[in-house]
Order: C-alpha cells, then structure tokens, then sequence
C-alpha cells in the first residue's frame, strides 16, 4: 500500500510537471498562424515599411525586397538585424503579429516555406 502511495504521488508530480511545462511553452510561431499568402503579404509589406523608415535604396533592394536579401544573405553590407528589428514595429500593429519575435522572423524552415508567397507578395506591391 506503501508503494501505491508513493507511485501515486510521483506519477502526480510528474503529471503537475508536465503541464506546467506546457502552460510555459511558448506560443507558436504567428507566420504560421495564417495562410501562406497572407504572411507572404505581411513579410512584404513589413519589409518595405521598414526599408522605408531606414531609407533603404529601392533601386538596390525592390519594394519589399530587403527580408528576401537578408534571408538569403545576398547583401553582406545590409543592416539585417536593423531591418528585422524595424519589420516588428509594423507588426506590433498588426493584430495576427503582434507577439512575433526575430527569431520567428529569421527562422530558416519557416523562410523557406513562405519563401514563394512573400516573393510573390513583394512584386506586387506599389513602389513608395
């Protein structure tokens, strides 16, 4: 009976560890949390929103182009982190990304996923 108690009892710890864990967890990754051309749009936009306020040559790097630039690492003289930093002040504007992080910005797999939504988002804006 000694042995069911203490199996209970560790099994619970266990449990209660194990969801406050997830409760913790961070959320997930709001590129992911729309369309795939819905966040191409946004990484577009965002992009040219913050190329803009850096005054980023648009006849170097498109409307909209500088994400792609940087994710690629075309322009080793570009600001990157200074252009990601600035793409989440327009998303801290935008409810579906308000919580997104540089890191969710740069991550590799979720680049390459969007990869053809952005790229085609980006010819379709309007120069500013």
């Amino acid at each position: 009976m000694k042995n069911i108690k203490k199996t209970s009892a560790v099994t619970a710890l266990i449990l209660a560890a194990s969801l406050g864990v997830s409760a913790c967890s961070k959320a997930p990754n709001p590129l992911l949390q729309v369309s795939e051309r819905d966040a191409g749009v946004f990484l577009a936009n965002a992009s040219q929103y913050a190329q803009k306020k850096l005054k980023w040559d648009r006849d170097t790097y498109g409307s909209g182009g500088g994400y792609g630039v940087c994710m690629t690492k075309t322009a080793p003289s570009a600001n990157c982190q200074t252009l990601y930093k600035t793409m989440l002040v327009f998303a801290k504007e935008q409810q579906a990304y308000k919580t997104l992080t540089v890191s969710e910005l740069t991550d590799r797999q979720t680049f390459e996923k969007l990869k053809e939504d952005y790229q085609g988002a980006k010819f379709e804006l309007l120069p500013e």
